[in-house]
């Protein structure tokens, strides 16, 4: 019965993803506590080998460690939804416990036509860029990581404003 509880408390949280994008539609996009959401790190789960869902647990623990620890800057995971429900969750109750228990992290299930691809085919979709739930978004994925041992760390990238272009500018 646990197990069945925690799947619905999943699906929920994937619902308020997609009721998150859904109400997306200015630049600016406010968190929780009505302060501004400054920025995102996006990453994509993909359909991947058993064997790399591993990193993901720890991928999304060192983004959160190592992004400002506060609630304007939140991780934005990329999915599909079907899948992740059928291959990802049930292999890995931590991933899922972690998806449902952290506030700083938005679960956006992917749009049906980009769930047959690669990667790099959804960074280049409209769709993508206009459900981003921030304006600044750094993009990560599980073949690096962010290491926060340099001066300022991870932190200082995103303050700085030298990185950050528009969509429009391109």
């Amino acid at each position: 019965q646990d197990a069945v509880s925690l799947l619905d408390e999943t699906k929920n949280h994937f619902l308020l993803g997609q009721q998150e994008a859904a109400r997306r539609s200015a630049l600016v996009h406010e968190s929780d506590d009505d302060e501004l959401l400054e920025g995102v790190a996006a990453t994509i789960i993909y359909r991947a080998p058993r064997w790399f869902h591993l990193r993901y647990k720890s991928m999304l623990d060192n983004a959160l460690v190592n992004l400002p620890n506060n609630k304007r800057w939140k991780i934005q995971v990329f999915l599909n939804e079907q899948w992740a429900q059928e291959q990802l969750l049930p292999w890995h109750p931590g991933l899922e416990r972690l998806f449902t228990s952290d506030p700083r992290i938005i679960v956006t299930p992917l749009s049906a036509n980009l769930t047959k691809g690669k990667p790099k085919e959804v960074l280049q979709s409209a769709w993508f860029w206009q459900s981003v739930a921030a304006e600044k978004v750094l993009v990560f994925s599980g073949n690096g990581s962010f290491c926060g041992n340099g001066i300022g760390g991870v932190r200082k990238l995103v303050e700085s404003r030298l990185l950050w272009c528009t969509v429009e500018s391109f």
